[in-house]
């Protein structure tokens, strides 16, 4: 008997221990907040607070200035760092009530204003700014894990250094340094896995926007998309290796890069996408806009012993008013087969795709030209080198709905770019962010210069008194037109059918039935006085 009350009791145990050790413990909020007693669970400085943290823990920072560098040391994995704007998209803010990290700090190279050993870690709705300090960045040390930085101001950068499964979105970098062009990073890597780097906002960058650097790590499963990059002195992207597989690079729109350059850049690619000699499996260039700048997409391919680029696609992009729209920069003489450029909106480029060596498969792409492209090419569109492959290309098709209308009604135009130079259906859409101009012959279309969305341009046509056409064309070929006749619709009148006439009629009776009937009522009226 006592035997079974002994094992009774174990098992107890044992079960107890087990609830106990199972039982999730609650995550502690921690608070900092100057203007709040120095008393714990409240501290007045962020670093104060991580110290007391635990794995896990959340730490709300009040709006202020902390002029301060924090360290996340390495055992408070999951720890959630929020700021006075936590969960506001970064890109909207106005900078009021903001928890700064910075202030003036003094200068001390390579030390970072946050720095990250943990895993798991979120910052979100700060403001970073270290004013003068070189560095002053967020720093994610090596093989730190599921790091989520959001909904940031960062002035400066965040620097990266082999991390996995790191998480870049919603910030707003802007970086005081940016009238030279070999200072200022808004995002510096050297080699991740799993990383995304997604709906942010770079403005007025130095060197570049976003860094691959060039490293001894490598990179796997990168993804760069709906980002906004304007105004950088040399690259909005630039990416080294030494190798890439699966990097996507997509839906981000780059405007005026590589501002900083002379005659002597050129052959560097200076501009929004700029691809190092390193090898690359499945990468995808795709749905970017891509203007005012040096170049929209450069390869550098000089490298003799580097030819390994596998699966290149380029596709569905606007590319346009750059000095190159695609350069590849190939002193060995060959560009890799593997490279393929389709179904893009090239135009207004002084160069649409300028390349040396091999031939370079561009064909089904839209040069701004219904007659193709320059150059080498047939057309008048944007100008191709000897080594483009360029035929067959998209061709611009209008329909109207309704197809005719009557004098001052309206016709919906729509502008697609589904059919080739061949007459063959290949099912592309206008990339999105292709600017097409309309004009008309008889009244007006509003607008006249669409911005094409979801695949197509569209404009909304008014009929005058006589039959008209309306034209698109890229805005910098206005003379290189696709015309669309629109008739005039015939106007029923007295000599149509007896429904017709009915309704044409129909107001007018009515108006009669009214009157009489108010005549009827008053009649009696009057007769009824009368008895």
């Amino acid at each position: 008997m006592k035997k079974l009350l002994s094992i009774s009791i174990a098992l107890a145990l044992v079960l107890s221990f087990s609830l106990v050790a199972t039982t999730p413990v609650a995550a502690a909020v921690l608070t900092v907040d100057t203007s709040q007693p120095d008393i714990p669970p409240n501290y007045h400085t962020i670093q104060a607070a991580i110290d007391n943290a635990g794995p896990g823990d959340i730490i709300e920072v009040a709006a202020g200035t902390y002029q301060e560098r924090i360290t996340i040391h390495d055992h408070l994995e999951g720890l959630q760092l929020r700021g006075a704007q936590y969960g506001i998209d970064a890109r909207d803010r106005s900078g009021q009530d903001e928890s700064v990290i910075g202030g003036d700090w003094p200068v001390v190279i390579g030390q970072a204003g946050v720095a990250i050993s943990a895993d798991n870690v979120m910052i979100d709705g700060f403001t970073i700014d270290p004013h003068d300090h070189f560095w002053g960045m967020i720093h994610v040390g090596a093989g730190v894990e599921d790091v989520t930085i959001s909904n940031n101001i960062i002035r400066r950068t965040i620097g990266v250094f082999r991390a996995e499964g790191l998480t870049v979105e919603r910030n707003w970098f802007i970086d005081p340094r940016a009238g030279t062009r070999e200072l200022g990073r808004g995002f510096y890597c050297e080699g991740a896995t799993d990383l995304t780097i997604r709906d942010n906002k770079f403005t007025d960058m130095g060197y570049a926007a976003i860094v691959l650097g060039t490293s001894a790590h490598d990179y796997v499963n990168t993804t760069i998309s709906g980002n906004e990059i304007y105004e950088t002195q040399s690259y909005a992207i630039t990416v080294g290796g030494p190798s890439h597989a699966n990097l996507k690079i997509e839906d981000n729109t780059i405007e005026h890069a590589g501002l900083q350059y002379d005659e002597g850049d050129f052959w560097q690619g200076r501009g929004a996408i700029h691809l190092h000699p390193v090898p690359h499996d499945n990468l995808l260039i795709q749905g970017n806009v891509l203007v005012n700048s040096v170049s929209g997409i450069t390869f550098i391919l000089y490298t003799p012993e580097v030819d390994d680029w596998t699966d290149v696609t380029i596709e569905n992009n606007f590319i346009g008013y750059n000095y190159y729209g695609i350069y590849m920069t190939d002193y060995a003489g060959a560009v890799p087969g593997g490279i393929s450029a389709h179904y893009n909106a090239i135009s207004c480029n002084v160069y649409g795709v300028f390349t040396y060596g091999e031939p370079f498969d561009a064909t089904n792409n839209w040069w701004g030209s219904n007659d193709g492209p320059g150059g080498e090419g047939p057309g008048k569109g944007d100008v191709v080198t000897g080594n483009v492959i360029y035929d067959p290309w998209l061709v611009l098709t209008l329909t109207a709905d309704p197809p005719s209308v009557a004098p001052g009604g309206t016709s919906v135009i729509t502008a697609d770019a589904t059919m080739n130079s061949d007459g063959v259906d290949t099912g592309a859409d206008i990339p999105d962010g292709t600017p097409i101009l309309f004009a008309t012959t008889s009244s007006s279309v509003d607008p006249e210069l669409a911005i094409a969305q979801d695949g197509v341009a569209t404009t909304t046509y008014t009929a005058g008194t006589e039959p008209g056409t309306v034209s698109a064309t890229a805005p910098c070929y206005p003379d290189n037109i696709e015309v669309l006749d629109v008739p005039l619709a015939p106007v029923v009148g007295w000599e149509g059918s007896p429904v017709n006439r009915l309704a044409v009629m129909a107001p007018w009776i009515a108006l009669l039935v009214a009157i009489m009937g108010g005549a009827t009522l008053l009649v009696l009226r009057r007769r009824r006085a009368r008895i």
